[in-house]
């Protein structure tokens, strides 16, 4: 086992990624999220990073999407880190193209030894599993979707807020 050093003591974890400062969105998620310990925000997140964390109370961690400046308190497009378990990547994407497909991602997981990656940039709600290695896109938090990760057990429930 690994130490989760992002979120030490978390059983779950709320994964967002794409807010693109939308208040009323990110106001709704803040009421509806219950059970998680910890949010990690896959970019294209500032401002919203600090207004989010401050309106749900708890640890958030944010990677650098395609729309933040390279200067600025986020941290770099791609980090590699653990959950109290497999070690895992956390990215936006856009350096890897995943509009365009998952395989440069991909590739980039193996070579990581990294069994799985959590990215946002498409805003496609996904999950692909391939030879050991385990992609997960929450979708756009501004369309309302998120996902829930349980770190002992590696599920993954994607949510979409209520109307």
């Amino acid at each position: 086992m690994s130490e989760n050093v992002f979120f030490p003591g978390a059983q779950i974890i709320a994964v967002v990624s794409d807010s693109h400062q939308d208040r009323a969105m990110l106001d709704r998620f803040a009421r509806e999220l219950t059970g998680a310990q910890g949010i990690l925000h896959l970019g294209d997140c500032l401002p919203d990073a600090g207004y989010l964390a401050e309106k749900c109370g708890i640890p958030m961690y944010c990677v650098r999407g395609n729309v933040e400046s390279a200067s600025g308190p986020m941290e770099i497009q791609g980090r590699l880190a653990s959950l109290d378990g497999p070690r895992f990547l956390a990215c936006h994407g856009y350096r890897w193209d995943v509009k365009n497909g998952l395989y440069s991602l991909y590739y980039h997981a193996l070579e990581a030894e990294c069994p799985l990656v959590f990215y946002g940039h498409t805003h496609i709600a996904n999950e692909l599993r391939e030879d050991g290695v385990r992609l997960l896109n929450p979708g756009a938090l501004r369309d309302g979707r998120y996902l829930l990760y349980t770190i002992a057990t590696g599920e993954a429930q994607w949510r979409s807020l209520r109307p």
